[in-house]
């Protein structure tokens, strides 16, 4: 028979083996949450639609309460309509909404028993009104481990029969002001800002401009209130293609907030504009 000590660790470590199996037997499962599409362009004054959806990872689920954040300054809620994925599993259901000046908090259950929904598929649609220029973003601020419901319990990773760990997918709401895009403000003297790349653009972006003389030329990056974010140029060039960069700040060396910008070149007597969006 083995010392006491030696059983003692025989156990141990037999505890131990049987505690890495089973975390290993039980691991969380990835599930999916997202605003789609990630990226929605939006004109001014108009109803723009998002939605959350959940991919073919969202498996045994009966329900969800999420809240979104986003940014008044841009955009304003209109409404939201719940999908299909849960109208469609049960003809009984609860839901509720609750509003602020920048967020909702969306809950819906469904009220059969006995069942449940598997993704993909698409949990409610969200309007807003778009209305200044900008970008706002659409988060997921809930915790993920507290969002979704199975049966009674949160699908999180600690689930005993079935854990799996929530992963959320944020989106953003570009809106433009058509009246603003002036792509060429004057194109009759040749003098024109040929590309943006890329765009929308997340660091910095290349700006390509061309002169048909030499000209003294100042190359600016302005906000949509009109406000001048940074001169690029300053001098004298010469006939030809140019290039420069921007790298997404101030006059200061300061970054800029996400959002709609304008490049302006002005040579002589002429001008030349571009949009160019900045998606931190």
């Amino acid at each position: 028979m083995l010392p006491r000590v030696a059983r003692i660790q025989a156990a141990l470590a037999l505890a131990a083996f049987l505690l890495i199996c089973g975390s290993i037997s039980h691991a969380a499962e990835e599930f999916h949450a997202l605003i789609v599409p990630d990226t929605t362009w939006a004109n001014l004054y108009s109803l723009v639609e998002v939605h959350l959806d959940v991919d073919s990872t969202a498996h045994q689920f009966n329900g969800f309460g999420i809240t979104f954040q986003y940014d008044p300054s841009v955009v304003s809620f209109d409404s939201l309509t719940p999908g299909d994925l849960m109208l469609d599993a049960c003809p009984n259901w609860f839901n509720h909404l609750d509003t602020t000046d920048s967020t909702l908090s969306y809950t819906h259950i469904i009220l059969c028993n006995l069942v449940s929904v598997d993704g993909p598929g698409r949990l409610c649609t969200i309007r807003f009104t778009a209305d200044n220029a900008g970008i706002s973003p659409v988060m997921i601020t809930s915790d993920p481990d507290r969002s979704f419901y199975d049966a009674g319990m949160y699908v999180y990773p600690g689930h005993p029969d079935y854990p799996r760990q929530v992963i959320f997918h944020d989106g953003a709401i570009v809106v433009i002001d058509p009246n603003a895009d002036c792509e060429e403000m004057i194109e009759d003297a040749g003098v024109r800002l040929t590309s943006i790349r890329p765009n929308p653009a997340s660091s910095g972006a290349e700006i390509l401009f061309e002169l048909p003389e030499p000209a003294w030329v100042r190359l600016e990056i302005y906000d949509t209130m009109g406000r001048m974010v940074r001169t690029l140029i300053d001098d004298r060039q010469t006939l030809g293609m140019h290039s420069t960069a921007w790298n997404g700040t101030d006059d200061r060396g300061l970054s800029v907030c996400s959002g709609v910008y304008f490049c302006t070149m002005t040579a002589g007597d002429h001008q030349s504009r571009r949009r160019i969006v900045l998606l931190r």
